[in-house]
């Protein structure tokens, strides 16, 4: 069993850049998504495969490599796989392992920043590009002010290169940004502690997304530790099901107190450790 690294292409650098109108190349996995009626008699999105994919960064999927109960959860799945700037893990393939489908995923907080590695010729055509616009020190005030339009600008400047576009705002945005997006993610992981809320916002936001912008798929965040505790294996396991049906993936946060996440709690990695045991155990959805 291996996990496996879809193939290093050309670098992407100015030169290549065609702006026009948006056009976003959906994942493989990506159909035109169904519909199935809702407990309140309006059509929700269903998932366009029988198994989610997942977003996480490096760090993350390394640590799973150490327990292999937990590797199992992410049998055949795409995984979307980033490195936080700075960081000092490289994007290289994991030891063989459990058969997990990696994509490797460019991560940026902000257009400018997009901007300076294409110009330099950093940026390889993976699969994805995260771009994490929200309201933080890491994203200029500009951008802040202006996120979906923001959204609009990398857009085009990924349209016809073969990248998607990945977005994360918060979610006042992610409706207005959805359009742009190849994948939405909704950041609800503080609300993951009661399902029933997690479930509601969740629901609400699919909604909407799907009246302006049909094709996107969306992702639901889950956190080992958010600013509001400290998540355990079964609270992430209640998440994830009450919101499986109608979500096409997750973002798996595993995040340390510092300028990106000032509230947070301690890094806890064994809740997605115990999480993802359970997965790989249980009946996939």
């Amino acid at each position: 069993m291996i996990v496996r690294w879809t193939h290093t292409m050309p670098i992407i650098g100015a030169a290549s850049l065609v702006l026009g109108s948006v056009i976003l190349t959906s994942p493989s996995r990506a159909a035109s998504p169904r519909h199935q009626p809702s407990a309140h008699g309006q059509p929700v999105p269903a998932p366009s495969s029988s198994q989610p994919f997942w977003i996480m960064s490096t760090q993350s999927l390394y640590s799973l490599e150490q327990h292999p109960a937990a590797l199992r959860g992410l049998a055949h799945h795409v995984v979307y796989v980033f490195a936080p700037p700075r960081s000092h893990t490289p994007l290289v393939p994991p030891p063989p392992s459990a058969g997990i489908i990696v994509k490797r995923t460019a991560y940026f907080r902000s257009l400018t920043s997009l901007q300076t590695a294409m110009a330099h010729h950093q940026l390889r055509v993976d699969q994805a590009v995260l771009l994490d616009l929200e309201h933080w020190i890491f994203t200029p005030s500009v951008e802040q002010a202006h996120i979906p339009a923001t959204y609009a600008q990398a857009a085009r400047l990924l349209a016809h290169t073969g990248l998607i576009l990945i977005g994360s705002p918060s979610t006042r945005e992610i409706v207005a940004s959805a359009p742009y997006l190849a994948i939405a993610d909704l950041q609800i992981q503080q609300t993951e502690f009661h399902p029933d809320t997690y479930r509601a916002k969740a629901l609400q936001l699919v909604r909407q997304i799907h009246a302006v912008a049909p094709h996107t798929l969306i992702t639901a965040g889950l956190s080992t530790n958010p600013r509001t505790g400290t998540a355990t294996p079964a609270i992430l396991a209640r998440a994830y099901q009450a919101v499986r049906p109608f979500v096409s993936g997750f973002w798996m946060n595993e995040p340390s107190p510092g300028p990106g996440c000032p509230q947070c709690q301690l890094h806890h990695p064994q809740a997605a450790w115990g999480f993802f045991a359970w997965l790989g155990q249980s009946v996939k959805p």
